[in-house]
């Protein structure tokens, strides 16, 4: 069996050099097919105009141009003579004295704004140097994601990718850079850039007051044409400064404001993107992926504010890097530590407290960061439940970052977060439940000449859920998810209009889908474990064809397959059990491959406007299986793809438009789609999920459709800064087996979706936030007519999702009171909030077991006789006003 896996890893490698081989030789096409500089021409011209000049020469040399009129004095008078001489020196001697430069893209020969040339620096004209580096933050050291370097004379930008990293390439020359990140004060610098060269640059953060917030018109600019459209990003420093439940900062909570996005309700931590179930989205921490992101039921999500560096959601138009999932992909990246100095930051709340601390173990070389949480409702529940002995949560969060050389680093990062809820019983034995996400991440980073960019990434996911029924006894319902994987990933910036990404990506899974243990062991399985291997190659270029054109086009593929030691049950046409065929460890069973292409295009129709235009494909293999509608349930059980459930993969088109008005700081987001949905998870009805061998047969698959249209208008800078948006989406399902085979309106279908958030700068040391949502009520089954049968009342349903819940209101109000007078080494601040400042009470679910008598609902007691059922709803929160206490140092 080893010799048949080891043949399998050979076939793996050998796979991935070919198709990387293949990617090269594509990518090096494209540079082929171009224009031949070398044919040569001769021509004569005596006062005209460059335009004219390059009508001619196009149809003389039999070649393309690609300019602005904007940008290119076309007006120009050009005398000049050339007798047999190649196209590459004419164009040389026509742009001698002008400020023009060239590059060659394809077929096209397209002209650009570039400094005015010598005689010397025209012998230059098709050298080409490289500029590259790193974008830190002044005072701490660490990298700036998604920093704009821009080249002024060249009208030329780029932006740091993931590791704050960047490349561009350029001729020869004195020129003038400017760097600008948001909340940072732009920066120009005068550059002799004469061979390739490495530069490292840093800026300077403004003051915290949001009236200083600079936002630079080059960033503005190039982010709204090389954006993804349904991309957003969430910026930590103003997540602290939004009003959240308990005074609990919430990172994942916070998108509940981006357009596109839903929350179930009050105290829930599961979120659907455009019509899509929870479990398609795929949360990562690190590139590790976080299975279950809640706390308490999922009243709180895991995710420490003050570990957090930047988040980027995508909604659709995915970068070829990221896939398994079918509806969004939330990127969080967690701080380096400060390379400079040892810092801290602690908070208090009602209910927990965190601190964070970071500093260099070698100044501008290494550091460190580390942050932990802990809350502590036990303290006030235990003195009136004698029974409870816990009820807490934890996070713990630790980074490593080492620079190895001028060209390597390296990072390792840790996360373990835990919920832990124990009662006492009767019999003094000991029940309850537990579940946590664990994850770790080794990454290097390795720059190839000045060119080449490479992440080398190992990382591990966990997620366990433990249901104890006799702690003493060593008796609990275990599921679990664990995997492994290791992904290599380049990024080759062949010229300053084309990046490349090539990567491969091994996985492994092992799956338990429940089973139960007696005196901590387990005999034998009652739900068959399954081991998983996942091998993804993926190609795709960023590629800038014209200046008002940009398109992302590539490739990815994904090879699936499932191994033993495992069983699979073999089921009838009636979902009957057929036959169980056994398994032989490292034995595979179950294999399937899938390609998915990535194009998307964004037009500039402005300086500050541009159209984007999308297509994706996108596979899921993992699937959370769980029938439950409750909002508080952390008890999942994962199923990978395999014989009885086949792979869910959706189709997504996307076209959006971006336009920024009024000096840059107010922007204007717009998009429509339509997702189609294939393979998705239903259930047939009552359903048994728990410790049930034939799991598999209670799944029915069916297709689905999502579609909507999105509008937000964002404000940033100055005193005022917040964003209102608007959402419409639907969201249907259809199975054969369900419903009559009647479409039918998906749980998370909410047609209208309302959102504001504001915050303001009252004061140089009081700041005010408010959140407001409304939105339509969670689609909900309920009996459409009753019969009575032999004294009892039987409700009648004849529609799935056929209701609603009453619409959802929430208004949430903070402030922010800075109690130092002036910024020092020790700051110090208080944050009061009020959660669902109306009071309204917002429905989670709707009960029928219910009666009425004398104004009250009771649970019936007379079961021979019980009068007539009425509905019930339950709500979680009203008004809940919270304090917080941090403090820096």
């Amino acid at each position: 069996m080893l010799s048949e896996w080891n043949m399998f890893l050979n076939k793996l490698y050998h796979t991935h050099f070919v198709f990387l081989a293949y990617l090269f030789f594509l990518s090096a096409g494209v540079f082929c097919q171009q224009t031949n500089l070398d044919k040569t021409i001769s021509v004569s011209y005596k006062g005209e105009s460059l335009g004219r000049v390059l009508t001619d020469i196009e149809k003389r040399a039999d070649v393309r141009f690609s300019y602005s009129p904007r940008k290119i004095p076309e007006n120009e008078k050009i005398t000049i003579t050339l007798d047999h001489v190649s196209l590459r020196k004419a164009l040389q001697e026509i742009f001698l004295s002008l400020p023009v430069r060239y590059e060659l893209i394809d077929e096209y020969i397209v002209l650009k704004k570039g400094p005015v040339k010598s005689l010397e620096g025209a012998d230059q004209q098709e050298k080409k140097i490289t500029l590259n580096g790193y974008i830190k933050d002044n005072k701490t050291g660490e990298v700036l994601i998604g920093a704009t370097v821009y080249i002024k004379e060249l009208e030329l930008g780029v932006i740091t990718n993931n590791y704050g990293y960047f490349s561009i390439t350029l001729p020869p020359g004195r020129y003038t850079m400017i760097l600008s990140y948001i909340g940072y004060r732009e920066l120009q610098q005068k550059v002799d850039i004469l061979a390739n060269t490495k530069f490292d640059f840093s800026l300077l953060s403004d003051p915290e007051e949001l009236e200083e917030v600079t936002i630079s018109s080059f960033q503005k600019e190039e982010v709204i044409f090389k954006m993804n459209s349904s991309k957003s990003e969430i910026f930590p420093s103003f997540v602290k400064l939004q009003p959240s439940l308990m005074g609990e900062s919430d990172v994942l909570k916070t998108l509940e404001f981006q357009p596109g996005i839903s929350f179930y309700g009050d105290g829930s931590s599961y979120f659907h993107v455009r019509g899509g179930y929870y479990d398609q989205n795929l949360i990562l921490l690190d590139d590790a992926t976080v299975y279950n992101p809640s706390h308490l039921l999922g009243i709180f999500t895991p995710i420490i504010p003050d570990a957090v560096k930047s988040v980027d959601v995508y909604k659709g138009d995915f970068p070829v890097q990221y896939g398994g999932r079918l509806s969004s992909v939330v990127d969080i990246r967690t701080n380096d530590g400060n390379k400079n100095v040892f810092s801290g930051s602690a908070s208090i709340g009602l209910i927990s407290t965190r601190a964070s601390f970071e500093g260099p173990f070698k100044k501008e070389a290494s550091s460190f960061f580390v942050s932990f949480r802990r809350s502590y409702f036990d303290l006030y529940l235990k003195p009136s439940q004698e029974n409870l002995l816990h009820l807490y949560f934890y996070d713990f969060t630790t980074k490593v970052n080492i620079r190895l050389g001028k060209k390597d680093r390296l990072f390792a990062t840790i996360y373990r977060g835990k919920d832990n809820f124990r009662t006492k019983n009767e019999d003094a034995d000991t029940s309850g439940i537990n579940w946590g996400n664990t994850t770790g991440t080794i990454r290097w980073n390795h720059i190839f000449g000045s060119r080449v960019f490479m992440n080398t990434t190992m990382y591990s996911s966990r997620y366990d859920y433990y249901l104890h029924s006799s702690i003493q006894r060593g008796e609990y319902w275990n599921s679990r998810i664990t995997n492994f994987s290791l992904k290599e990933e380049l990024t080759f910036y062949a010229t300053p209009v084309i990046k490349w990404h090539y990567g491969i990506k091994l996985g492994f899974y092992a799956f338990n889908p429940g089973n139960f243990y007696s005196g901590n062991q387990m005999d034998e399985y009652q739900v068959s474990p399954i081991n998983s291997s996942e091998l993804v190659l993926y190609s795709g270029a960023e590629h800038e064809v014209f200046p008002w054109l940009k398109l992302n086009y590539g490739l990815r593929f994904t090879g699936w397959s499932n191994y033993g030691e495992s069983f699979v049950v073999h089921y009838r046409e009636d979902y009957t059990r057929d036959f169980i065929e056994y398994y032989e460890k490292g034995e595979r069973f179950y294999t399937h491959q899938s390609i998915q292409p990535r194009l998307s295009a964004s037009f500039k129709t402005g300086r500050i406007s541009s159209i984007k235009a999308s297509y994706n494909r996108t596979n899921q293999y993992i699937n959370l299986i769980t029938n439950s509608i409750s909002p508080f349930s952390s008890l999942e059980v994962w199923l990978p793809a395999g014989p009885n459930i086949r792979p869910q993969y959706a189709d997504i088109l996307d076209l959006g438009y971006v336009q920024a008005f009024a000096s840059d700081r107010i922007t204007l987001y717009t998009d429509v789609y339509y997702k189609w949905m294939y393979n998705q998870i239903g259930y047939e009805y009552h359903a048994n999920m728990l410790i049930n061998p034939e799991i598999e047969g209670e799944i029915r698959q069916g297709n689905g459709w999502a579609y909507g249209f999105e509008i937000a208008l964002q404000k940033e800078g100055g005193k005022l800064n917040g964003q209102i948006a608007y959402t419409y989406s639907r969201s249907f399902l259809s199975f054969q087996e369900l419903n009559e085979g009647r479409t039918f309106p998906a749980t998370q279908d909410r047609p209208h979706v309302l959102n504001l958030s504001a915050v303001y700068q009252a004061r140089p040391r009081w700041l005010l936030s408010a959140n407001f949502t409304q939105a339509s009520g969670t689609a909900i089954t309920t009996p459409t007519s009753f019969y009575n049968y032999r004294g009892y009342q039987v409700p009648v349903y004849s529609e799935q999702n056929n209701d609603r819940l009453p619409p959802y209101t929430r208004l949430d109000l903070s402030t922010v009171i800075q109690l130092n007078k002036k910024k020092k080494k020790f700051n110090h601040s208080l944050t009061f909030s009020i959660y669902n400042m109306l009071g309204i009470e917002n429905p989670i679910y709707l009960n029928f077991n219910k009666t009425l008598a004398d104004d009250e609902l009771l649970v019936p007691a007379d079961k021979l006789n019980p009068p007539d059922q009425t509905s019930s709803m339950r709500y979680t929160f009203k008004m809940l006003p919270s304090f917080t206490y941090q403090f820096k140092f």
